[in-house]
């Protein structure tokens, strides 16, 4: 909770963080009767108080959402020149991307880039040589070869049941497909890297590790597969999404 520059701050012993923090009108809206922080602050309060990871996650929900622009995070930031944090802020704001898809998406770019990771293209649509359509990764490093698919529970059990008899052939299924699709990016001469929650989560230097060691091992000399935006089918350098000025909507296909 943010309370006004001179309310006084938690006690050590209370369940309640309160934060103390200049907090003008324009910061200021109203949700069911209660004062809350607006959505751009609370984005840039996300990055000053809980780091890059889950800053990224909160702040690339929101521009997907269409709640923020990248202009009014940067004002907001700018308001808060000194404050404490204001630098992870700064430092999270120009790898915010509202193409990645899903909270684990967001928080791997920004666990992965505190790690020395080059920040990859989300949501990649990759075609085959014949122009038929393959697989849509999660994120790609195209100058290396090498895409990465953050593999969150929902991806093999969304809308199964109990986890009981036809569902669990649908989940086996479902596995099944995915190492399918992998070995046919592999055939393509792309070097994939996989991840779960639980690993990124508690054990992001194995995951970093590992990218490493698939990025070394990776040639884009071999790659046969033809890459493109997941947002306007062009090629990568030409896709505008990623500026922050495109509009974001869930997309299929």
């Amino acid at each position: 909770m943010t309370v006004p520059a001179d309310d006084r701050t938690s006690r050590g012993e209370s369940w309640v963080q309160l934060h103390r923090g200049a907090t003008g009108p324009e910061h200021v809206r109203h949700a069911a009767g209660l004062p809350v922080t607006t959505v751009a602050r609370t984005v840039v309060d996300c990055f000053r108080e809980d780091g890059l990871a889950e800053g990224l996650a909160v702040g690339d929900a929101a521009l997907r959402a269409g709640l923020v622009t990248v202009a009014g995070l940067r004002l907001v930031r700018l308001q808060q020149r000194r404050w404490p944090g204001v630098t992870r802020a700064a430092v999270g704001l120009p790898l915010l991307d509202g193409r990645r898809e899903s909270w684990l998406e967001s928080y791997s770019a920004g666990a992965m880039a505190g790690r020395d990771v080059p920040v990859g293209v989300p949501q990649v649509v990759v075609l085959d040589d014949w122009g038929e359509f393959v697989a849509r990764v999660d994120v790609g490093w195209p100058a290396l070869g090498l895409v990465g698919e953050a593999d969150g529970r929902g991806k093999y059990l969304s809308d199964l049941g109990d986890g009981l008899g036809e569902d669990e052939h649908a989940a086996a299924s479902r596995v099944l497909a995915s190492a399918r699709r992998e070995s046919r990016l592999r055939e393509l001469g792309l070097d994939v890297v996989r991840w779960d929650t639980s690993e990124m989560v508690r054990r992001p230097q194995q995951v970093v590790a590992r990218w490493f060691s698939a990025a070394r091992a990776a040639d884009p000399t071999r790659v046969r597969a033809v890459l493109r935006c997941s947002c306007h089918r062009l090629a990568l350098t030409d896709c505008p999404a990623g500026t922050g000025s495109t509009p974001y909507g869930r997309r299929t296909g």
